[in-house]
C-alpha cells in the first residue's frame, strides 16, 4: 500500500453572520480580505511513488465519479486515496486523516475503491462499505481517533449506501441473485436484523439503484439516477404509492420532498400523516447554509422562495433563465444562474442586492461572513457579500480536468481540496495557527524553561510567506545561537531578507513590549515561531514570485540556501531573561508589526525598488502575453522617475509602493514596462493594469465603475504590440 507523506509546508458590510461555537460548517474562523498563501501542502504527485493515485471523496454517493471531497472530524480532514490507472482492478484504497493544523498524516485505514462511507459519524466512528465480492459487502466501522477497525459486519448483497441514524444502520444496495435493489435496517452487528425491503422496478425513464439515502426519524428517502422511493423507518413500508424520480429530506420541511415520475416539474411535500402539499418548481439544495435566520425558505430553479411548511410563495423574482445553484449566507441568498452569473437577493423580501457576472458557486463554497469564497478548477474567487465585487482571486493549487475541486472551512483556515493535492491557507490577518511541525512532548516541556539574552543574534529562518491588507507577512522561525537560549527584547531590531542577491524585505522591529524568548537549541524543537509583518515601503517582492522557504536559509553571511536573513538588534533591551512559552501558545501570538523601515541587504531602497519593479514586470510578462495581449484591460497607474503628479515627485520606491498597494487590493493586478508595447506613447513608464481582459473597452470601464475608482485612476487600455497608440485608450 502506498501511503502519502507530508511535503514541503508553507509555501460597512451588508451581511453580518453571528459566529457560533462550535464553528458552523462552511464558516471560516477568520476574515479573508485578501488572498492568502499556503501554510502547507500535501501533493500526491511527489508524495507517493505511484502515479495512478488520487484523492477522492470518502462518501459513498460521489466516489464513483472520481469526485473530490472530505470529511472533517476533530481537526482532521479525512479523504480517500484511490487507484486511477486504466483498467485498474485492484480494489485497494485507504482513508487518510490529514491534520488541518500542519498537514501531517494522523492515520490511514484500508477500505476499497468501490463502496464508500457514511456522511455522518456514529459514536466517533465512520461506517464504510468495503466490497469483497459481487455478492457480499463488509460494513466496517473505522475509529476516527486512530483509524483502527472498531467493528465489522456483513450483508448478503452489494452495498452502495450506508447511514447510521436512530441507533440503527441502514444499508442500500443490489442483490445479484434476485436482480433487485435492496434496503435494510439493522444493528451494528447485523445490518439486516430489523427489516429488509426489496425495491421493485420503479418504472421511470431509466430505473437503476438509487445512490443517495437519507434518514430522518420517520422516513428513509432514496434518490439517484432517474428513480427514488420514500419508505417509513418503522417497517420499511412505502410512504407513497406513486413512482418517484427522487425523495429528499430538506432542513425545515416537516416530511420529505418528492418528485414523481408523472410530473417532474412539480414536487410535493409528503408529511408523516400522508398529506401531500404541491410545490412548484425544482427545489435547489443549497451548496452552503450559514445563517441565523429561522425557517429558511425553499429556493427553486424558478427564482421562487417557498414556505417549507406550506409550499406557498414567500417571494418570487421575474427572471430569464433558470437558477441552478444557491447558497444562503446571513440575510442573503446567492443564486447561480444558467448564464453563469451570481445574483444576491434579500432572504426575507427577495429584493435583489447585486449581480456578479461570470461567477459560479462551484460545488464547495465557504464564507467568512463578509465574502463568499468559491472554486472553479484551481481558481479561488472571493466575492463581496455587500456589493458582489470580486475582492480577490488566486490560483490555489493543481487539479486534473476530470475532477471537481472543493474548499473546506476548518478551524486552522481554508483548505483547497483537489484530486491531486490538499493545501491549507491561513487567514491573512487572523488567529489561525501558522504552519510548523506537530507539537511534541519535548517542546511542551519547555513551557517553564528560563533563558537569558545571548551575545550573538539568533538565527532566523522564513518558513512561510503570505500577504494581507497590511503588507508582507513572514512566518519566521527563531533559533538561538547560544546553548542557554536567547531573549530578543531590543527596541530596534533590523531584520532584512534577500534571495538570490535580490532584496525581499527590510524593516526595524521593536520587541521591548513583547520580547521573544527563544528556547535552548539542545533538541530538534529548540526554536520558536512568530509572524512578522513588513508594511508597504519595507518589502520589494511578493510570495507568488519567490521560492518556497527551505531549511537552507541562514543569516551568517553565507550564500547557500533559499533566503539570506540578517538580524541586528540595537538600542535598549527591555529584559535580560525570560521564560519560554509553550509551542501551542507561541503559534497563536498576534502578528508583530514593523516599527519602521531599515537598510536592505544590498544597495539602498531606491535601487532595491528598481530591481523589484524589473523582477515583477519580467515575471508578469508571460501572463500578459498569453492572457491579456490584444485585449482591453483597466489601467490603474503609469509612473516613471521624475514624474510630477498627484502633488509629488515620483521615483522607483514610490512607484513600487503604489503598485504593491494596488496588487494587494485588487485581483489579478499586473505590471508592464511601456517600452514592451506599441500602445503607449512613452517607452519608460511602469504601468499597472488589472487582469480583467475583454474584447471591448466597455467591460474595462464597467470594472472601474464597480471598484468606485475615479477617472484619473482607472480607464480602459488596449495592450498590444501591433496596434498604434491612437485609439488604444478610452477615458471615462
Amino acid at each position: 500500500m502506498v501511503v502519502i507523506a507530508l511535503l514541503a509546508a508553507a509555501a460597512v458590510t451588508a451581511v453580518i453572520v453571528l459566529r457560533s461555537e462550535p464553528r458552523a460548517p462552511g464558516m471560516l474562523a477568520d476574515p479573508y480580505p485578501t488572498a492568502p498563501t499556503a501554510a502547507w501542502v500535501v501533493d500526491l504527485e511527489t508524495a507517493t511513488d505511484d502515479p495512478d493515485v488520487a484523492f477522492a471523496s470518502p462518501f459513498y454517493d460521489v466516489h464513483q465519479g472520481g469526485d473530490t471531497g472530505y470529511f472533517e472530524y476533530d481537526g482532521a480532514l479525512v479523504v480517500r486515496v484511490i487507484h486511477t490507472g486504466v483498467g485498474e482492478s485492484d480494489p485497494h484504497a485507504y482513508l487518510a486523516a490529514v491534520d488541518s493544523i500542519d498537514g501531517h498524516i494522523r492515520w490511514t485505514a484500508p477500505v476499497s475503491r468501490e463502496g464508500g462511507c457514511a456522511h455522518e459519524p456514529w459514536d466517533g466512528a465512520l461506517a464504510c462499505l468495503v466490497h469483497e465480492s459481487d455478492e457480499r459487502t463488509v460494513l466496517r466501522y473505522i475509529d476516527l481517533a486512530d483509524g483502527s477497525v472498531r467493528a465489522e459486519s456483513t450483508t448478503d448483497f452489494t452495498g452502495s449506501a450506508v447511514v447510521v441514524a436512530n441507533d440503527s444502520v441502514y444499508v442500500l444496495g443490489y442483490d445479484q441473485n434476485t436482480g433487485e435493489s435492496v434496503v435494510s435496517r439493522g444493528s451494528i452487528d447485523d445490518p439486516q436484523s430489523g427489516w429488509r425491503r426489496d425495491l421493485p422496478d420503479l418504472g421511470c425513464d431509466s430505473p437503476s439503484t438509487p445512490d443517495r439515502m437519507e434518514v430522518s426519524g420517520d422516513f428513509v428517502a432514496l434518490r439517484g439516477f432517474g428513480s427514488g422511493m420514500l419508505l417509513r423507518t418503522a417497517d420499511g413500508s412505502t410512504a407513497t404509492d406513486d413512482p418517484l424520480v427522487a425523495a429528499h429530506l430538506v432542513d425545515g420541511v416537516e416530511g420529505a420532498l418528492v418528485t414523481t415520475c408523472a410530473d417532474r416539474g412539480t414536487a410535493r411535500i409528503v408529511q408523516v400523516d400522508g398529506t401531500a402539499i404541491p410545490v412548484e418548481g425544482y427545489v435547489l439544495e443549497p451548496a452552503l447554509t450559514v445563517s441565523d435566520t429561522a425557517d429558511l425558505p425553499l429556493i427553486t430553479d424558478r427564482f421562487d422562495a417557498l414556505d417549507p411548511r406550506t409550499g406557498t410563495s414567500v417571494w418570487s423574482v421575474d427572471s430569464d433563465g433558470t437558477a441552478r445553484g444557491a447558497a444562503v449566507v446571513g440575510d442573503l441568498v446567492v443564486i447561480e444562474t444558467s448564464d453563469s452569473d451570481l445574483r444576491a437577493y434579500d432572504l426575507g423580501t427577495g429584493e435583489q442586492r447585486w449581480t456578479s457576472t461570470g461567477n459560479t458557486l462551484g460545488v464547495g463554497p465557504v464564507t467568512d461572513g463578509e465574502r463568499i469564497l468559491t472554486v472553479d478548477g484551481s481558481t479561488v474567487t472571493a466575492t463581496s457579500l455587500s456589493d458582489g465585487s470580486v475582492a480577490w482571486s488566486m490560483e490555489a493549487g493543481s487539479a486534473s480536468e476530470v475532477s471537481t475541486s472543493r474548499l473546506a472551512a476548518v478551524d486552522a483556515g481554508l483548505v483547497f481540496v483537489s484530486d491531486r493535492e490538499l493545501r491549507l491557507y491561513t487567514a491573512p490577518n487572523g488567529t489561525a495557527p501558522v504552519s510548523g511541525p506537530p507539537v511534541d512532548s519535548a517542546m511542551a516541556q519547555q513551557s517553564s524553561q528560563a533563558v537569558t539574552r545571548c551575545g550573538t543574534p539568533p538565527r532566523l529562518t522564513p518558513v512561510g510567506l503570505r500577504t494581507d491588507e497590511g503588507g508582507l507577512v513572514v512566518t519566521m522561525r527563531f533559533t538561538a545561537t547560544c546553548p542557554t537560549g536567547d531573549v530578543l527584547a531590543a527596541e530596534s531590531t533590523r531584520i532584512a531578507i534577500s534571495t538570490g542577491g535580490s532584496n525581499v524585505a527590510a524593516a526595524a522591529f521593536d520587541f521591548t513590549t513583547n520580547p521573544i524568548a527563544i528556547p535552548r537549541p539542545e533538541n530538534t524543537t529548540g526554536f520558536i515561531t512568530r509572524e512578522l509583518r513588513f508594511p508597504v515601503g519595507t518589502f520589494w517582492r511578493l510570495p507568488d514570485d519567490l521560492p518556497e522557504p527551505a531549511e537552507g536559509t541562514q543569516n551568517d553571511g553565507g550564500s547557500a540556501g533559499t533566503f539570506l536573513v540578517e538580524c541586528e538588534p540595537s538600542g535598549r533591551n527591555a529584559v535580560e531573561s525570560a521564560s519560554v512559552e509553550s509551542s501551542t501558545e507561541s503559534r497563536r501570538q498576534p502578528v508583530v508589526d514593523a516599527s519602521g523601515p531599515a537598510r536592505p541587504i544590498t544597495g539602498d531602497p531606491e535601487s532595491a525598488s528598481f530591481d523589484a519593479l524589473r523582477t515583477i514586470a519580467d515575471a508578469d510578462l508571460p501572463v500578459v502575453q498569453s492572457d491579456l495581449a490584444e485585449r482591453w484591460v483597466p489601467q490603474l497607474s503609469s509612473k516613471r522617475p521624475g514624474l510630477q503628479a498627484e502633488g509629488r515627485t515620483w521615483n522607483n520606491a514610490a512607484t513600487l509602493e503604489e503598485h504593491l498597494v494596488l496588487r494587494l487590493r485588487y485581483p489579478n493586478v499586473r505590471l508592464l514596462w511601456s517600452g514592451d508595447w506599441s500602445t503607449f506613447s512613452a517607452p519608460d513608464f511602469w504601468v499597472t493594469i488589472a487582469g480583467s481582459p475583454s474584447s471591448e473597452s466597455g467591460s474595462a470601464v464597467t470594472w472601474c465603475d464597480q471598484q468606485r475608482l475615479d477617472a484619473e485612476h482607472c480607464y480602459a487600455k488596449l495592450v498590444s504590440r501591433t496596434h498604434p497608440v491612437d485609439g488604444s485608450t478610452v477615458l471615462r
